[in-house]
Formats: C-alpha cells, structure tokens, sequence
C-alpha cells in the first residue's frame, strides 16, 4: 500500500514541480548560449536572465519545503483528510508517504539547482570553481580532491534543507493536535525545533573543537609552517563536513520517528 500511496503523491509533485524544474532548466540553457555571445546587447540579457536564474534558483530549494508542508497540512489534516483517512491504511503509512515524497523531491530539485549552476554559470575547470568559492569564505587553500568536495558540500546542503523541511513537518504534526490555533502553534513550534536543534550541533561542533588537538593547534600554534596549517585546515573541513552529514541524517530519522509517535494518538481534522 505504500508503494501505492507514494505514487500517487510523487505524481501529484510532479504535475506542480516538474513544470517549475522545466522552466529553470530552460532559463540556465538560455543563459548559457546567451553567455557565448558578444555585445552589449548580450551583457544586459545576460544580466536579466542572471537575476531572473538566481531566483528560479532559490525557488528550486524553497518550494519543495512549501509543498511538503501544505500537503502534509492539507491531506492529512484539513478538507482532504477526511479522505485521507478513511482509506485502509494506517496513519504511519499515509505519513511515510508524505515523508519520503518531500525528501524525493527536495532531492531531485536541489540535482537540477547544481546541474542548472553548472549549464548557466560554471566557466573554467571544477578546481578554479572551488578555489574561487573558498576565497570567499577567506581560506584559501588547495582542496586535494575537488569532486569529493562538491559531493560532500552537496550532501551537506540536502540534509540540512531535509531538516529544515522536517522540523516543518514535527511542528504541523504537534500544532494540528491541539484544537486552536493549529496553524500558529505548528509555526512556533517548527521554529522552536529548528533553533533547538541548531544550538545542540553549535555545541557539538564546539565540544569537537575543543578535544582535537589539531583544531587547537590550527588556531593558535603559531608555530606551524604554512603547510602544516593548509593540511590541518583540510582535515578540519573533511571531519566538519563528514559530522554534518552523520548529524542531519541522525537528527532527520528521530524527527520522523517523533512525528508517527504522535501521530499514533490520532488526527485532529480541522
């Protein structure tokens, strides 16, 4: 029955998503050939379609987060839940569907978005693109592997999205089980998650920062060499990305664990 159900709501993101997906794709493609031209003319559409990429760009990460809450809102606890359900199936089955639709489809959105930054923005090899996006941050150093770079910065970004989506998710599951003020309360107390969480991983990274020597020494030991620094500033960033990516996941798997506990007690239907 879950296969079923996730079906049915994958085809039902994708009537909305695909459509947004097609028209981003479209408009990188575009600036893409437009980038190859010479002239004024082609700066200033070059320019418009940057401006009008970036926020496609945005939406590519934004509207799939939208879309999980207003279905999870919309067919498991207002008009169309009392359809929902009275199918034979239970709650938990009905919600891991929704889950795993949201997390789906966060995924292929946030593909597009890097294979869009890639049609209409990427110039030079993938090497000068990460050195350029580290001197930004202000460390400059030669990352040893660039693809692991960008598959780990990529994972990083997913399940920090997934849990920004699913903090959504305990916050309408825990508001909608109360009878007033559903709405408002499902807001205060995703944000209230959100920032809870937050403050936890702060921790952890700076409890981690304190206990490894080499974190100490990067910092203050004056008397590295520059290279001694460099490869210590690369394991730093390899151990920060691979914790991410174990904390997101861990902190994603309790949420959903927490939300079919309370679910278990049954839906409120507004």
């Amino acid at each position: 029955m879950l296969a079923k159900l996730l079906k049915y709501d994958v085809k039902r993101n994708v009537k909305v998503l695909g459509l947004y997906i097609l028209l981003t794709v479209a408009v990188a493609v575009l600036m893409r050939i437009v980038s190859m031209q010479d002239g004024s003319f082609f700066s200033v559409i070059q320019s418009v379609l940057m401006i009008v990429l970036s926020v496609l760009l945005f939406g590519l990460v934004l509207i799939p987060i939208l879309l999980a809450w207003a279905y999870l809102i919309r067919y498991m606890f207002q008009d169309e839940g009392y359809l929902t359900n009275t199918l034979p199936v239970k709650t938990s089955t009905i919600f891991t569907s929704t889950w795993l639709t949201g997390m789906l489809s966060l995924f292929v959105s946030l593909c597009v978005l890097a294979f869009c930054l890639w049609i209409g923005l990427y110039h030079g090899s993938l090497q000068a693109l990460i050195d350029t996006f580290l001197n930004e941050l202000g460390v400059a150093f030669d990352f040893e592997s660039p693809i692991l770079f960008l598959i780990l910065t990529f994972f990083v970004f997913y399940l920090e999205m997934a849990f920004v989506m699913n903090a959504g998710y305990t916050g309408i599951v825990i508001g909608y089980s109360s009878e007033k003020n559903s709405f408002l309360k499902s807001i205060l107390i995703g944000i209230g998650i959100y920032f809870l969480w937050n403050l936890i991983l702060t921790g952890i990274l700076l409890v981690y920062g304190l206990i490894d020597p080499q974190v100490y020494s990067m910092m203050f030991d004056d008397r590295l060499n520059d290279l001694e620094s460099i490869k210590m500033q690369i394991t730093f960033v390899k151990n920060v990305f691979v914790l991410g990516i174990g904390a997101y996941l861990i902190i994603n798997l309790f949420q959903f664990w927490m939300d079919q506990k309370v679910l278990k007690r049954g839906v409120e239907l507004k």
